[in-house]
């Protein structure tokens, strides 16, 4: 039983940041974040001290020594996921946009409605979905312009940054905002 709550002491917290994941890196979670990097470093820390201990000392290396290097995978793995995950939904919104700026161009017009995209129309001229193939998702939506021979597409990345995909019938495809 002593032998379980050690290793559960050393497994459990690292696998409490697991959840970063699926956490868009925007205003509303940076705190997590913030303290997620703050244990990375703090752990980091400790491990470049153990290693050194390690090879000057020829100390062995200890199962305690794990937690740390838990920590650091585990927040090296969920920033890569969300990451990727963000990369995905601008690389959606270039599909789709794309897809829009044909069936502008074929049309004269730009649609109200795009089908086969998942996008959920609440209004005509405005869908919107969330996107993201590895674990963070992140919003995408359309917008269409008034006189219907522009769009955009925008992929909301923070509370104040967007990438932004513009188009119409006689428009080309130009990329705005902050872009991966």
């Amino acid at each position: 039983m002593k032998t379980l709550l050690v290793w559960g002491k050393i497994v459990i917290p690292p696998l409490l940041m697991v959840p970063l994941a699926f956490m868009p890196m925007d205003f509303g979670t940076g705190f997590l974040w913030f303290i997620a990097f703050c244990v990375f470093l703090k752990s980091s820390i400790g491990l470049a001290r153990a290693l050194y201990r390690r090879l000057a000392e020829k100390e062995r290396f200890k199962k305690e020594q794990l937690r740390p290097l838990l920590a650091v995978v585990i927040l090296v793995l969920a920033v890569v996921l969300v990451t990727a995950s963000l990369r995905s939904a601008d690389n959606f919104a270039r599909r789709l946009a794309a897809a829009v700026q044909a069936q502008c161009r074929q049309e004269g017009r730009c649609p109200d409605r795009v089908d086969g995209h998942g996008l959920d129309f609440s209004r005509p001229g405005f869908g919107r979905c969330e996107y993201g193939d590895y674990g963070a998702r992140y919003t995408v939506a359309y917008v269409l312009s008034e006189d219907k021979r522009g769009f955009e597409v925008r992929v909301r990345h923070n509370i104040d940054e967007f990438f932004i995909v513009k188009g119409g019938v006689e428009k080309k495809l130009v990329e705005t905002g902050v872009m991966n």
